[in-house]
């Protein structure tokens, strides 16, 4: 009975007793690939050859020697790269100034900042007026002669007295805002610095050798010359109101011109003349044409929605605008500070 008992409980001491070691076998089983791998990689009969995509030292060499090249030296030399900053934030500081004035432009109109820059200067020729009419005045002579350029820009910026600086600003400041309603700031501008330029050169081309002029009575006739092309390119748009505008430019001209017929009055008719045909022929070029804008209409169509804006319609385009008054302002900064240059010259020698 006793033996009975043993032989049914064997195969249940036995697959007790085996369990651990048959875990034991499952654990090689999954270990003896990884096993093999490694001797098989360490064992160096069994190397074998590196796979292909795997870069050598040889073509490391070879890559890195690409940008070991002169060009690549000279541009990451120290001179070169100091030089490269200082250019890439010069250009840098022109973008920022470019449009600091542009926003400057947008917020302060044009005729504004020509009245505060024509105070100042007469503020600057107050302070020392004989070496400022020495020095920037409009001289034939000194023109013809001396080849002294400067003295076609700097007379704008001179005036004889308060009176005359006056007068100037009263009509800058009635005339710039329709200029510049009808041009823009840019065009505006560029108007009242070419018409003072054509009026000077009106009064050097048509003037005695000895004529001397100043003031900036040439500009502003240029302004009233460019309000009347603007009128008579636009008539039909404008209509009533550019009539209106014509009659008052027409009655200013003629005002000034007979007080300028007076014997001893002083004031230079062929730079008035000359301004104001300077301003009306630069006017029809840089005029927009107000009525391009608009579409003819027949009976049936009223129903229709409005026509896409087409250009404003000037004969120059913006680019050329820019590029002009870039010149101009140059032209007019060069000048300027040609007549300063004499003026300190005259005021150390003679004194005020």
């Amino acid at each position: 009975m006793r033996r009975l008992w043993l032989l049914a409980c064997l195969p249940t001491i036995v697959a007790a007793a085996l369990t651990p070691f048959s875990s034991s076998i499952v654990a090689l089983r999954r270990v003896a690939p990884l096993a093999r791998a490694s001797v098989c990689c360490c064992n160096p009969e069994n190397d074998e050859a590196p796979a292909e995509d795997t870069p050598s030292a040889l073509d490391l060499s070879r890559e890195l020697a690409k940008y070991d090249s002169a060009g690549l030296r000279v541009r990451t030399a120290g001179p070169v790269r100091r030089t490269a900053n200082l250019v890439t934030n010069a250009f840098g500081e022109a973008g920022a100034l470019a449009r600091f004035l542009r926003a400057a432009v947008s917020v302060v109109p044009f005729y504004g900042a020509m009245m505060v820059a024509l105070l100042l200067a007469f503020g600057l020729q107050s302070s020392a007026p004989r070496a400022a009419m020495v020095a920037g005045a409009r001289v034939n002579n000194a023109i013809l002669n001396g080849g002294q350029w400067h003295r076609l820009m700097s007379p704008v910026f001179l005036h004889g007295g308060a009176m005359h600086l006056l007068s100037n600003l009263f009509s800058l400041y009635r005339v710039g805002p329709l200029i510049e309603a009808a041009y823009g700031p840019a065009r505006a501008a560029l108007l009242y610095l070419l018409s003072g330029i054509g009026g000077n050169l009106a009064g050097l081309w048509f003037g005695s050798a000895r004529g001397m002029s100043i003031g900036a009575s040439g500009a502003v006739f240029g302004l009233m010359g460019a309000t009347a092309a603007h009128v008579l390119r636009n008539k039909r748009a404008l209509g009533g109101y550019g009539d209106a505008l014509l009659r008052n430019v027409v009655q200013i001209l003629a005002l000034n011109l007979f007080i300028g017929t007076r014997r001893g009055s002083g004031v230079d008719n062929l730079a008035h003349v000359g301004g104001f045909v300077s301003g009306a022929v630069l006017g029809l070029l840089l005029s927009p044409d107000v009525g391009r804008n608009l579409r003819p209409r027949g009976r049936f169509d009223y129903d229709d929605p409005p026509a896409e804006p087409r250009g404003d319609g000037t004969l120059l385009p913006s680019w050329a605008v820019r590029a002009l008054l870039a010149a101009t302002a140059v032209a007019y900064a060069a000048g300027l500070r040609e007549a300063v240059r004499i003026a300190t010259v005259v005021q150390r020698v003679y004194g005020r």
